[in-house]
Order: C-alpha cells, then structure tokens, then sequence
C-alpha cells in the first residue's frame, strides 16, 4: 500500500461520520488493565532498595480500548474515536471484548499491564460490571525495605493523567477499594492542649561562682483541650479522582475484605461501626450537582480460586431531578462462616429507608 504524502488528509475523513464509527468500533483492543507502578505486585511494591512512587489509584480497568493508531493520526479523527468509546462506556449494553488468549499472553507491556497472577485482581474481575474501574488502596500497608508501611497517596497516576482525555467523558464510574484495618477502625480522635508559660524574671549573676535565681517559679497554664478528627481517607481519594471527571453521574463503590481479616480483625461485631460516619454522609465531600447515584457496597471475599463473595452491606442513594436530597436505602447482613460450598450468596435486602440532604 502506497504511504500517505505527507500533508494530504487521511483517506478516512473521506468516509460518512458512520462509517467512520463502525471502522473504529471494528478496530477496538479488547479488555486491558493497567497499573500505576512498574511492579505488578504491590504489596512489595518497596522490596528494592530504590523507593516507587505510590499513587492514589493503583490500578485502571477499561472494558475495551480504542485503537492507538488512529488516536495519532489527526485531531478530528482522534476527537471521533474519543466520542465513540465514551459513548459505549456510558451506555447500558455491555461494551466488554474479552481476549481469548490465555491470561498468561495477555500482558502486553508488563510494565504497564499485569499478568493475571494476582489473586486479588482475578477477585476484582469477578466483580466486573462492564463499567470502567478504578482500584483504590485506602490505609493500606506495604512492604517496604524496613519492613511494613503505610505510604502517602496524594498524586494520581501518570497513568491516569495519560487515560484523561477518555476518563473525563464518562458518565459511570466503578470504585474498587482495598481498605487497611487503620481504615475499618476509623479516624481516632486526637486531643490537643493548649499550654502557657508564664514568664518570670531573673536574679543575674554577678560573679562566675553564682547562678541564675528565679524571682518565682514557673507557673503552667492548661488552656480549654481541642479535638481535631481526620478526614475520611477514602473520601479524600475519591475526591482526587472525581474533580478530574466532570460528567459522572453514577459512582459505584464496592470495599473489598479478605475473609481472614473479616474474622481475625479486631473489629466491633458490626464491621462498618467505625465507618458509620461516611456511610451516613456524602461519598466525598464535593459531590456536586451532577451526581445522581451512588451505589455502595462491602464485600467479604475468597479469593479463591475460584472466587467466592459475599456482601454484608449495600446502600443505595438515589437522587431524582429537581430534588436536594438523597434518598438512601440500606441492607446489611452477616459473613457466613462456612466457604465450602459454591453457592452463590445473594445481597441482604433493603430494610432502611431515609432522606439525607445534598
């Protein structure tokens, strides 16, 4: 085939609108997960002696991608292409392409994208809703050349920055959040004390074989103590990431636990007791008007194989057009404690009801 002179249009943009759409939706990558650090497993993410950078999303899943070589060809082509993958992310039919290698062979760039190796993501997958997914580590430890640490998580991804241009069209967007025991706890009440010294005066000495005297002794003041609460981690990171997306109207959050935590943490009986502040409130604190549904869930899982789950809350918070308030519905149940069968488990019923301003 003859190359393109350079200059001349691409013989595409001679095509109608929609037959340049069926050519791109033709061209689509199938599924791809790619990961914020160079080292797919991030629990030893710090296991170097060189220290990576942490970030706020560890890992973005698209259910489909468009092709790469015709985002590089012109901008009118790319903005077209952008449009069209939006729009099936955004619509209510399943936008999947599954590979059909093996997991092994679908790793392109292992930098970049994880070999299915990982228990915790094949466990994210069977939760996989055709949606974009985001996967959040909340007060989560790592391992670091010093043992176990819980690291900052203040910057999104150059990954993320790279995937904006398509992120910021959506309209839906999936949460996976992996949430350390300092989380579950909840943010501890820190008391500060206001002290004051009282100055006092000074006998100066007149020889070198004498000391300084005081003229009375230092007296203490305790001024009235102070509280100070820490914002919600994950609120703080789910912010990050949505004033980046102005167009999201539904937001699904599911919090993943490993069955051995959900028994062998100190946690109250009632697991979300610690959380029950941000499950009363907003999802983050800048919501905007734009959000319309925020669906909320925590899961106890098996990672397996084969994966096994069970939800033991799930809140649905609903807001209809015109109004100021969310309407919120909640179920909550219990973690069984027998895995052995493989019987799917199904999600608690709402049993409470309630309105909560915007």
């Amino acid at each position: 085939m003859a190359c393109q002179p350079k200059g001349d249009p691409s013989p595409l943009l001679t095509l109608p609108r929609e037959l340049r759409d069926e050519i791109f939706a033709h061209m689509a990558l199938p599924q791809h997960v790619y990961t914020s650090s160079v080292t797919p497993d991030t629990r030893s993410l710090h296991r170097s002696n060189k220290i990576w950078p942490t970030y706020v999303d560890t890992r973005i899943y698209l259910p489909v991608r468009p092709p790469t070589n015709i985002l590089a060809t012109c901008r009118q082509l790319r903005e077209e292409c952008l449009q069209l993958y939006a729009s099936l992310f955004n619509s209510l039919l399943p936008a999947t392409i599954t590979d059909m290698r093996p997991a092994e062979e679908t790793a392109s760039n292992k930098l970049a994208a994880r070999i299915n190796a990982s228990s915790e993501e094949l466990a994210e997958r069977a939760h996989d809703d055709d949606s974009v997914r985001i996967t959040l580590e909340i007060q989560r430890a790592i391992r670091g050349t010093m043992g176990y640490h819980v690291p900052k998580r203040e910057d999104l991804s150059p990954r993320f920055m790279a995937l904006l241009p398509l992120l910021r069209r959506l309209k839906k967007l999936k949460l996976t959040v992996w949430a350390g025991y300092s989380w579950w706890e909840g943010p501890v009440e820190r008391r500060f004390i206001g002290i004051e010294v009282r100055p006092t005066a000074r006998f100066k000495r007149t020889s070198p074989d004498q000391d300084d005297k005081l003229q009375e002794p230092t007296q203490w003041k305790e001024e009235a103590a102070c509280y100070s609460k820490p914002d919600n981690a994950l609120s703080t990171a789910i912010d990050a990431i949505l004033k980046n997306l102005p167009l999201i109207e539904e937001v699904n959050v599911d919090i993943l636990m490993h069955v051995s935590d959900y028994f062998n943490w100190d946690l109250p009986d009632v697991k979300w007791e610690g959380v029950q502040s941000w499950l009363d409130g907003p999802v983050c604190s800048n919501t905007g008007d734009g959000l319309k549904r925020v669906y909320r869930r925590f899961v106890v899982l098996d990672p397996g194989p084969p994966t096994k789950s069970a939800t033991f809350l799930r809140q649905l918070e609903s807001r209809q057009k015109g109004k100021d308030y969310f309407r919120v519905d909640r179920g909550t149940g219990e973690a069984p404690e027998d895995w052995s069968d493989d019987v799917d488990r199904e999600e608690p019923p709402f049993t409470t009801t309630y309105e909560r301003p915007v």
